[in-house]
């Protein structure tokens, strides 16, 4: 859960960049490993972007558990 707002936060998270777009795998307590619910977000993503004309390059990276 994200304390600040109460909301639990995205299990995939998109950042585009112009023509770069960047998928993060949100998931790293679980060390990013791949369940039907990001597996389902990763397609919806993949199928917006392939529509999406001014994204060329895709880059897929996983996030890390943060040292607090």
């Amino acid at each position: 859960m994200n304390s600040a707002d109460g909301q639990k936060p995205p299990i995939l998270q998109r950042d585009n960049r112009g023509a770069i777009t960047l998928l993060t795998l949100n998931r790293p307590a679980k060390l990013n490993a791949l369940s039907n619910e990001l597996l389902l977000a990763i397609m919806r993503a993949l199928d917006d972007i392939e529509l999406n004309p001014v994204c060329h390059i895709l880059s897929m990276t996983g996030a890390t558990i943060s040292a607090s």
